[in-house]
C-alpha cells in the first residue's frame, strides 16, 4: 500500500488515482445506503413508539434474541458555537446591570486562541454533467502486472 515512486511514473499515479476514485465511490455509495437505512429504522421506531403510547405502555422492556429494547430519553445539547456563546454572554451581561459587556472581547480572545492545522488531501470536484454517471463507475480496479510494478 505504501508505494513511494522514486521517479514520475504515469502508470503508477494512474493506478493510485483509480484506486482512490474506486474507494471514494464506494464510501459515497455506503454513506448513501447508510442514510437510507437510518431513515427506514427511524420510521419503524416512530411506529413502535406510537403503538406503545396508544397501548399505554410507558416503560416496556421488549426481549429480543440478543438482548432487550427499552425506551429512554435522548438528550441533545445545543452545539457550542460562536453565535450561541455571543447570545449567552450578551444575556449574562444583560442580567448584571452596571457591568461592562465584554462579549466581543471574550469572543475575540477565544477566536485568537484557536489553533489551525492544515494537511494536504485530495478533494473530488464533480463536473455538473458527470454527477449522474459517477455512481455507475464503481467497479474494482484490477491488478495487473503493470499495476504492481514499483520503481
Amino acid at each position: 500500500m505504501d508505494v513511494v515512486p522514486t521517479r514520475l511514473d504515469p502508470e503508477a499515479i494512474g493506478k493510485l488515482i483509480r484506486y482512490w476514485v474506486y474507494y471514494d465511490n464506494k464510501i459515497k455509495q455506503l454513506n448513501d445506503e447508510n442514510r437510507k437505512l437510518r431513515s427506514t429504522k427511524e420510521a419503524y421506531e416512530q411506529q413502535v413508539l406510537q403503538y406503545l403510547k396508544a397501548s399505554n405502555m410507558a416503560n416496556p422492556i421488549i426481549q429480543i434474541g440478543d438482548g432487550r429494547i427499552i425506551i429512554r430519553e435522548d438528550k441533545h445539547q445545543q452545539a457550542l458555537s460562536y453565535s450561541m456563546l455571543e447570545t449567552t454572554l450578551t444575556k449574562y451581561y444583560g442580567l448584571r446591570p452596571g457591568s461592562k459587556n465584554e462579549t466581543k472581547d471574550i469572543l475575540a480572545f477565544i477566536r485568537a486562541q484557536r489553533s489551525v492545522q492544515s494537511t494536504p488531501c485530495l478533494k473530488r470536484v464533480m463536473n455538473p454533467s458527470s454527477r449522474s454517471r459517477s455512481n455507475s463507475r464503481s467497479t474494482t480496479p484490477t491488478n495487473t502486472d503493470s499495476d504492481t510494478r514499483t520503481t
